[in-house]
Parts: C-alpha cells; sequence; structure tokens
C-alpha cells in the first residue's frame, strides 16, 4: 500500500528582517498537523514580516488553506505582513477560485 509523500521540507531563513519560509510537498490533512508545530514557531519567532514560499507545494487541501489563512490573520494582528512568493499555477487556480487571492500579498 502507497502512502502519500510526508511533507518533504520545511526551510527557514530570514532575509533583512524578513522571515522567509519555503515549503515544498503536499499539504493536505497529515502533512499539516505534522509541521503545524514547527511552522508556528517558525512563524512567531520571526523578526518581523514573513514571507511563506509555495514553489515546491504540490498539493495544497483545506487544512493547508486553513493554516495560511489563520497564519496570515495572526501575523497582521501582531502588526506584521505575510505575503506569498513562488506560487505554482495550480494553487493560484484554486486561491483565484476561493478568492483568497485578494488576501494575500505577493512578493
Amino acid at each position: 500500500m502507497s502512502y502519500p509523500p510526508v511533507m518533504e521540507q520545511m526551510t527557514v531563513e530570514d532575509r533583512e528582517g524578513v522571515r522567509w519560509i519555503h515549503l515544498s510537498g503536499d499539504l493536505d490533512q497529515s502533512e499539516v498537523l505534522q509541521i503545524k508545530a514547527e511552522f508556528d514557531r517558525a512563524v512567531n519567532a520571526a523578526p518581523g514580516d514573513v514571507v511563506l514560499g509555495l514553489r515546491g507545494v504540490t498539493f495544497m487541501g483545506t487544512l493547508g488553506i486553513g493554516l495560511l489563512v489563520s497564519t496570515r490573520d495572526r501575523v497582521m494582528k501582531q502588526g506584521r505582513k505575510l505575503a506569498l512568493s513562488e506560487v505554482p499555477e495550480s494553487l493560484e487556480r484554486t486561491f483565484e477560485a476561493m478568492t483568497l487571492n485578494e488576501i494575500f500579498d505577493r512578493v
């Protein structure tokens, strides 16, 4: 029996006061649950604004989308910004269909 791949990687780097978090792999329910604590720590420890690099994300389920939206809301309440970078075309279509393009800044 084959299982969906586990989230292959989450890398974190700081560039000029901005925390960059690069995600890759599938962001479905099981993967989001596996990375959520580490992801939240990386966001909370950010020195300022946060950019999520999504180039390597191959799938995003509703829990993954919920993670992005709730993180954006939390960061904004702290007076910081959250932006997306390198969003794959398949996710762009999903964000567009859900009118999420209107709430996420891009870099």
